[in-house]
């Protein structure tokens, strides 16, 4: 199983987002070259679309019918693909908002399959980290492991948000949340804290699932600390079988990171 982690280039950070996932034209171009029929399950970054700045949706409404929104704001789009791929998808709705009926940030991270040539929506989940050292374990993440998984090519697949990695998202009292999936993807925003995020993965997450799989967005200064020797530095094992690659054979958009599972 092939599966496509996509690391773009933060070229417009802005806090913790990124003013390139405004572009929806942008990303939709990334996706379009990313969609290769070997790949077996693309999996961007999160912020790979924002909504902040679209002011004509209407908020109230998401979180009643989130499935409706993410049929009309991105599979919408995603279906004017001329070759469609399986895909995990992070997206924020609103930066600073209070929209999350789980009470973390207003991000989500979509899983959307094809059927008959057109995706169709499977699952989601709300991230539950709040802010540093906060997160509802029992509220957000228990509440929404209904939710966190999925099967593809027989293998069990596991969803986080950004940082719901974190032990105290995802642990409590000495109980862990997570399951024990096949892989667990891991959609960060942006530039993650190296060794904290390998520490966190190495003391928690790898004991739960056989991969950990980390996508982000970066910033160029720190292009060192995520990639070395033509291998991106955040997929677990380290070992594990990749290829790296410059997002439409342009490194100033980022990379592609294939990994063989």
């Amino acid at each position: 199983m092939i599966i496509r982690l996509i690391i773009p280039l933060c070229n417009a950070p802005k806090g913790g987002y990124c003013d390139d996932a405004l572009n929806f034209q942008g990303r939709l171009q990334i996706l379009q070259n990313a969609m290769q029929p070997d790949v077996d399950l693309i999996v961007t970054s999160h912020n790979f679309f924002d909504f902040s700045s679209c002011n004509h949706i209407n908020l109230n409404n998401i979180c009643v019918n989130i499935v409706a929104f993410i049929n009309t704001h991105i599979i919408n789009y995603l279906n004017c693909l001329e070759i469609k791929r399986p895909i995990v998808l992070g997206f924020d709705i609103k930066r600073g908002g209070n929209i999350n009926p789980y009470g973390g940030i207003d991000a989500i991270v979509c899983f959307l399959d094809i059927d008959q040539n057109k995706y169709q929506y499977k699952t989601h989940i709300w991230e539950c980290w709040k802010s540093s050292g906060r997160c509802n374990t029992i509220k957000c993440f228990q509440a929404q492991n209904n939710k966190r998984f999925f099967s593809l090519n027989t293998k069990k697949i596991g969803l986080l948000s950004c940082g719901d990695m974190y032990t105290y998202c995802n642990k409590r009292n000495g109980v862990s949340y997570l399951g024990n999936p096949d892989v667990y993807l891991d959609l960060a925003h942006l530039s993650l804290p190296f060794q904290r995020t390998c520490n966190s993965v190495n003391v928690n997450l790898s004991n739960q699932a056989k991969y950990v799989l980390i996508t982000q967005q970066y910033q160029q200064n720190n292009f060192k600390i995520y990639f070395h020797n033509n291998s991106y530095k955040l997929i677990f094992p380290n070992n594990s079988t990749q290829k790296i690659q410059p997002i439409n054979n342009n490194p100033l958009l980022g990379y592609y990171a294939d990994v063989i599972i």
